[in-house]
């Protein structure tokens, strides 16, 4: 097997990849349009890659091992990860209610 592109992740692994990493999926329809805004949001395929094995699927080897936690965070830093996921998750809510609200006009 080849390296893991973004694009051969499911749909379901592209949205927990951009909540992992703050990345805005507002106006997102499209499998392309996710793998787009995660590019532009810095996750390249090497974040698909430790997605991949992070999941077991290569047997449980030694690949799967080095690549399955992320480097530990200090406070600060997950303090920051942590308000940044919030607010996309805030800002994609926003979107969808002034979505709805311009469907009832």
């Amino acid at each position: 097997t080849g390296p893991v592109k973004l694009e051969s992740l499911s749909i379901s692994k592209l949205k927990s990849l951009a909540r992992y990493h703050g990345v805005s999926l507002a106006g997102c329809l499209e499998k392309s349009e996710i793998v787009r805004a995660l590019r532009k949001g810095n996750v390249d395929d090497a974040a698909a890659e430790r997605m991949q094995n992070s999941e077991g699927a290569g047997g449980g080897g030694p690949s799967a091992k080095a690549a399955a936690p992320p480097p530990a965070r200090t406070s600060d830093e997950q303090k920051a990860q942590d308000f940044a996921a919030r607010r996309a998750v805030a800002r994609a809510a926003e979107a969808e209610q002034r979505a709805a609200a311009a469907e009832e006009e």
